[in-house]
């Protein structure tokens, strides 16, 4: 390898000058001497300056970082979409391209996972149905640095290929985001996702074999307190955090959500619901309850 360097920063009597730095990919348990030759220093004034090089070494750790692709969980209610991020742990060497299939399938048995807790309570008594059509796939959205892509959905499946024509996935990259793949609840239900990497390439055309862990999308019906008033549709939890917000059911937090609240707020619809308008986090309900929630507003 030859490197000239044209010019570097530097004023005079100082020291530590970077002249050129280099990129180099490593091969995992290996090592390499750099060597100087013709070296030629010049002054400000274009006059040669005396100077040695010095000889150096590379050596490359053998240990391989892992390799993992892995699918997002999804826990959302009935009727709600939920998107199951699909990314690359690390790519030690660059990624140049991959292939990869998406396989959705419904389970009966309960995975032992750590689910949010907005959903933990109609998780416990989730009871999968032999049968039930859980999930409907919406779309599949591919990385914004893919320079080619191509896509389909079919049935339960959805299989995607990306090449990075412009070099944008670097080595050492981490958290790479491969695709996007956005479902809707229809049932209550578990569905197991199972990544297969066709193929994976890195920068250098070499093959990588990345570990596909499991991971599985909650279907779980809404548990919801009743109508705030008769005349009113069910209050709406408007970002699934287990509060509803949306105390009229419109859809939408507007300021007649704090006025129903507060007419209501001593009425069974309310306090033998509380957990569901606790706001403020307490563990009870109270007035600062309602102030919290028009400083939502």
């Amino acid at each position: 390898m030859k490197v000239v360097a044209s010019s570097a920063t530097g004023v005079s009597g100082s020291g530590d000058i970077v002249v050129v730095e280099v990129k180099l990919i490593g091969k995992p348990g290996s090592s390499t001497s750099l060597k100087i030759k013709d070296l030629k220093l010049n002054d400000e004034a274009g006059k040669l300056v005396e100077a040695s090089s010095q000889d150096g070494s590379i050596k490359v750790s053998g240990i391989i970082p892992e390799v993992v692709v892995k699918a997002s969980n999804v826990f959302m209610f009935i009727g709600q979409n939920g998107t199951s991020e699909i990314t690359l742990s690390i790519a030690p060497t660059g990624l140049s391209g991959y292939e990869m299939e998406v396989t959705f399938i419904p389970q009966l048995s309960i995975p032992s996972i750590t689910v949010p807790s907005p959903f933990e309570e109609a998780f416990k008594k989730l009871k999968p149905i032999p049968g039930e059509d859980v999930i409907d796939i919406i779309k599949v959205e591919l990385p914004e640095w893919a320079g080619l892509s191509d896509s389909s959905i079919k049935d339960d499946k959805v299989w995607f290929k990306v090449v990075d024509i412009y070099d944008k996935v670097r080595m050492g990259d981490k958290d790479i985001p491969l695709a996007k793949i956005l479902v809707k609840g229809k049932a209550g239900g578990v569905v197991r996702i199972e990544v297969n990497v066709i193929r994976m390439d890195d920068d250098n055309g070499a093959r990588i074999s990345p570990e596909t862990p499991l991971a599985f999308i909650i279907v779980v019906p809404i548990i919801r307190p009743p109508p705030i008033a008769q005349n009113l549709p069910p209050p709406m939890d408007l970002n699934n955090d287990g509060l509803f917000e949306d105390v009229n059911g419109n859809g939408r937090l507007d300021f007649d959500d704090v006025v129903k609240l507060f007419k209501h707020f001593g009425e069974p619809a309310v306090s033998e619901y509380a957990k569901f308008y606790d706001f403020n986090g307490n563990g009870r309900l109270d007035f600062n309850d309602i102030v919290t929630l028009f400083k939502k507003l």
